[in-house]
């Protein structure tokens, strides 16, 4: 049968002896817009593009396809050094509140998928490529996902510059542009 499949054919009956009812079209959901602040993670049930900018500092992003989830952190330093209170500023607490909080939503760690941005060696101060605070940042990620066995399935990670980043809470899918 050719036609706008949105209205019944000429008569009223599509066949079946009933009249062919409008298809209503499906409303497209812009995603709510978020900035992520260093120090700061979100985690969100409901669409959501979510942007950050880094340089030395690292972004985890991690999504559950079953569910549909996402979340994404923005940490500074690898590890929480003395007595510094504990904060998302920190890598490893910042990767541990995030799987926590993914899995508050409702779903399983065998589920979650990780990428990771950022770690920029912008500083001259480390001229080891391997000492630098955005390569610990990245590390630190690295280790923690392999511990949690959470898949690494993306990274855009080193380099000189910054990047910008929008994350999609609801497709896991990621924007970068280099800075």
């Amino acid at each position: 049968m050719k036609g706008n499949l949105a209205t019944p054919p000429a008569g009223g009956d599509d066949g079946a002896g009933e009249a062919a009812k409008p298809i209503e079209a499906k409303k497209r959901v812009e995603p709510r817009k978020v900035y992520l602040f260093p120090g700061r993670l979100v985690v969100a049930a409901e669409p959501c593009a979510v942007t950050t900018i880094l340089g030395s500092c690292v972004a985890v992003c991690l999504w559950n396809p079953i569910l549909r989830t996402g979340g994404v952190n923005h940490y500074l330093l690898p590890h929480r050094a003395g007595s510094h209170q504990a904060s998302a500023r920190f890598g490893n607490l910042a990767i541990e509140r995030l799987i926590a909080e993914m899995l508050a939503l409702g779903g399983h760690r065998r589920d979650l998928q990780a990428k990771i941005f950022g770690g920029a060696h912008i500083l001259a101060a480390a001229p080891d490529e391997s000492t630098h605070l955005g390569a610990r940042n990245v590390r630190v990620a690295r280790e923690l996902l392999q511990r949690e066995n959470i898949p690494l399935v993306a990274e855009d990670v080193g380099g000189q510059g910054g990047r910008k980043l929008i994350f999609h809470t609801h497709d896991g899918s990621v924007w970068v542009r280099k800075l």
